[in-house]
């Protein structure tokens, strides 16, 4: 049997990242509370960190990027980028959702006027996301997967109803061969804004400690996805600092080796993608005020509503199957 179809009969994993830290030669507008909050330095750099999955005839890229969210338009550029270099590889874009990243989407400019989105930088940061990807293809491994769910309340708190939580951590992990672990997830419902308005670094803020703790414990990559944050799910912090992000990605990264710890890794079976745009109404009159300012681009049809999507991923094994939902925007726990 040749190498190929051998590989075609299990799951495999490719992983690839890139700095995706913006020069601060021009103004660095940073998203996430007010307009006009400019970045004056840099205390760790934003990643674009692509997690390629194959079994059978199934393949996809999950990418997360340090960014406050991208546009589903932008999303389908960096799927068509890819088409037209070869690669037909659908990819799930998932943005960490850092309060202190450049502005992607186009509200925290200058002033509530003007877009503070730097035309030149994000079409750099689709080019990157787009090799990003192409690497995880092409470096494909043989692989197999452990999960562990753990609540962590001690660290994230609702802003708008405490009685709205959800605090439940979630650990993929994926092995090789010779049981070396090859890479981490980790899906953690609570905004990346341990640090407050008042900074003016650049920084993946709870992100990047949580990743980093992770590495440095693992030996291998880590990527971060937000679960459902909406409301407002916040890190429980008694001070903005950067000791108390440090001291929050300890605690998390703690209890999600330790859940996983232990656990057996199965092999998979199969895996499927199921992908499901739909519409929604646009009720919110600022959004409709930003478009009309061109903070916004018109993504609105005819009938008012917006086009956007939802993705279900699910990998079946042994052990129990792997189901993981994708939904736009801040969804409410």
């Amino acid at each position: 049997m040749t190498t190929t179809a051998l590989l075609a009969q299990q799951l495999c994993a490719g992983y690839a990242q890139q700095v995706i830290t913006p020069p601060l030669d021009l103004p660095v507008f940073l998203a996430g509370f007010e307009a006009n909050r400019r970045a004056d330095s840099v205390h760790d750099d934003l990643w674009a960190r692509a997690l390629a999955l194959a079994l059978g005839d199934t393949r996809l890229v999950l990418v997360c990027i340090d960014v406050i969210g991208l546009g589903r338009h932008h999303c389908l550029e960096i799927q068509e980028r890819l088409r037209k270099q070869g690669a037909e590889t659908p990819i799930i874009v998932a943005c960490t959702h850092t309060h202190h990243g450049p502005d992607t989407i186009g509200l925290w400019g200058p002033d509530t006027s003007r877009s503070g989105v730097d035309a030149t930088y994000l079409d750099h940061l689709k080019s990157v996301v787009v090799d990003s990807c192409r690497s995880a293809m092409q470096v494909l491994t043989p692989v197999t997967m452990r999960t562990a769910t753990v609540d962590v309340p001690s660290v994230v708190k609702n802003f708008r109803d405490p009685a709205i939580i959800d605090a439940e951590l979630s650990c993929i992990q994926w092995v090789d061969r010779t049981d070396k672990i090859f890479a981490t997830l980790l899906i953690y419902p609570c905004h990346p804004e341990a640090m407050w308005r008042e900074n003016t670094a650049i920084t993946a803020d709870s992100a990047d400690a949580l990743r980093r703790t992770v590495e440095e414990a693992t030996d291998a990559p880590a990527l971060f996805c937000v679960g459902a944050l909406g409301g407002m799910l916040s890190p429980a912090v008694s001070e903005r600092t950067f000791a108390a992000t440090e001291a929050m990605g300890t605690l998390v990264w703690q209890a999600a080796l330790g859940a996983v710890a232990g656990k057996s890794a199965h092999p998979e079976t199969s895996l499927t993608l199921t992908h499901r745009p739909f519409t929604i109404p646009m009720t919110y009159p600022l959004f409709q005020m930003a478009v009309d300012n061109g903070l916004l681009p018109q993504v609105f049809q005819p009938d008012g509503t917006v086009l956007t999507e939802a993705n279900l991923l699910r990998l079946q094994c042994p052990g129990g199957d792997l189901l993981l939902a994708t939904a736009p925007g801040e969804l409410l726990p």
